[in-house]
């Protein structure tokens, strides 16, 4: 491996070449009117623009997939002071939902903190979610929220259209005091949002869960349900959806699923529902259901959700649990939440 270079199980990470201009216009020129940046006014003949300040550059790596030569996007990763680096990625559409970015993404960070690097950071525009999910996926969190500071188009009469910017960072030990606790501590909880290639993991909690309880799950998920699963991802009816899974172990424990409650009646998208929450048998009164609901109450949150309202089930296990939600009231065969600032803490 050239010193330059990164390799991944599936991608290498490398220096842009000229003869990588075909690919860099194809994944640049699906995004001439893309929504959160874009490149407007792109053309085959002035793409050479873009390619001039890459190659030769240590600031882009090409992302190609292994064996194949094929460029499907590019990882940004640019020196700012106090020893910090701001890192972007483009990924072409043909190859998205396929997890090359967080792959690609993944392997930037861990190779810019091996030298010694601070900071990194991102930038990321609030409405863009899939975005958002991948930036934490990473392990970056999110400590700003820009009001209106940027603006990449202008309207009909010339004016900025202006955006809001989250900004996710990590800090180097905040980095490694994370990768000693997954050599250290492999049976950690995780809480993360529920991903498309998350799928296969997902169906085999649903699974374990009726080997478990063979008498409380009726329907199998079986390929079908996969493949509707997957397409959820893709489908905007399923933009108002929040769903958190819970790890332990590189397997699935649990998993929550809610969705925005909107109506023009008040103009207001201030409520949420609850739809599912479950946990295996063997995880329950591990507080799994606990940290799943807060992942949940943060998420609406940032969503400016004030209300969870969900219906409850009928087993004592189930009424137990709804009993013990902070800032819960029961209302005959339902359970009204309020998203309070601060996330539960019982046991």
């Amino acid at each position: 491996m050239k010193e330059n270079e990164i390799r991944t199980e599936r991608l290498t990470l490398r220096p842009f070449r000229e003869s990588d201009y075909d690919d860099l216009y194809e994944f640049l020129s699906q995004l001439r009117d893309d929504e959160f940046e874009g490149y407007p006014g792109i053309t085959y003949e002035n793409c050479a623009d873009h390619m001039r300040q890459r190659v030769g550059s240590d600031e882009f790596f090409a992302v190609e997939l292994a064996g194949t030569g094929k460029v499907i996007g590019n990882v940004y990763c640019g020196k700012r002071d106090f020893g910090a680096k701001e890192v972007g990625y483009i990924i072409n559409a043909s190859y998205r939902r396929k997890g090359y970015a967080f792959e690609a993404l993944s392997a930037v960070i861990e190779h810019e903190f091996g030298k010694g690097v601070h900071r990194i950071y991102a930038e990321c525009d609030p409405q863009n979610v899939s975005s958002r999910n991948l930036l934490e996926k990473t392990g970056l969190r999110r400590e700003a929220h820009l009001r209106k500071n940027v603006f990449f188009r202008r309207d009909e009469n010339g004016n900025p259209v202006w955006k809001d910017t989250y900004v996710y960072a990590m800090t180097e030990d905040e980095y490694k005091r994370s990768r000693k606790q997954s050599i250290i501590e492999p049976d950690t909880l995780c809480i993360r949002k529920f991903e498309k290639d998350d799928v296969p993991m997902v169906i085999e909690f649903e699974r374990e869960l009726r080997r478990q309880e063979p008498d409380t799950f009726f329907w199998d998920p079986d390929d079908t349900y996969a493949g509707h699963l997957k397409r959820s991802f893709d489908d905007p009816r399923f933009n108002t959806a929040m769903s958190f899974i819970a790890v332990r172990d590189g397997k699935v424990i649990g998993r929550i699923d809610a969705s925005l409650i909107s109506s023009r009646s008040d103009a207001a998208c201030f409520g949420a529902y609850l739809d599912w929450i479950c946990v295996l048998k063997s995880e329950r009164h591990n507080k799994v259901g606990q940290e799943l609901l807060n992942a949940l109450r943060a998420e609406c949150r940032e969503r400016g959700v004030g209300l969870l309202i969900a219906l409850t089930a009928g087993n004592d296990e189930a009424q137990s649990f709804y009993k013990s939600v902070e800032g819960a009231s029961l209302h005959d065969t339902g359970i009204w939440i309020d998203i309070a600032e601060n996330d539960s803490n019982e046991k």
